[in-house]
């Protein structure tokens, strides 16, 4: 084969490699639990959505799920579109829970590679209700916004 071939043949298997993950691959550890800084936010409700096209989730419920950050008492809050949320509509009671486990199986959450939140990508929910943010992980695998998880 000739090796101006060679080149292209590798990086199209690369990232056909890439593209999908199976749901029963190693998720990336997420190991910095957000600071209250890192959380705090204006406005009240929806402040930010991921697109299903830019990320990877680990909700078991629904397909297709965004990544959805509220506001609530000047703290960001994360849910899964498809999954139950306590800041979703109507407004709760004070807690101290930042993030929504409902569909989860496990810490993971979410992994976004076009965008993330406030400079993180990897989003994982701790079972006492805790945001677990990291900037760096899969996010520098090149993925396309094209298609959904």
């Amino acid at each position: 084969m000739k090796p101006s071939r060679i080149v292209p043949l590798v990086l199209a298997t690369f990232l056909a490699a890439t593209t999908t993950l199976p749901a029963q691959e190693t998720r990336p550890v997420v190991s910095v639990e957000a600071s209250e800084d890192a959380l705090e936010c204006t406005g009240d409700g929806l402040i930010h959505v991921v697109a299903d096209e830019c990320m990877h989730d680990g909700g078991r419920s629904a397909a297709g799920d965004t990544l959805e950050v509220y506001c609530y008492n000047g703290t960001a809050r994360f849910c899964l579109s498809g999954e139950k949320c306590p800041w979703r509509g109507v407004a709760v009671g004070v807690s101290d829970e930042n993030c929504s486990r409902a569909g989860l199986d496990e810490e993971w959450m979410a992994t976004a590679w076009c965008e993330g939140w406030s400079g993180f990508h990897d989003f994982a929910c701790t079972e006492s209700g805790k945001i677990k943010l990291q900037k760096e992980g899969r996010a520098d695998i090149p993925e396309s916004c094209g298609g959904s998880d």
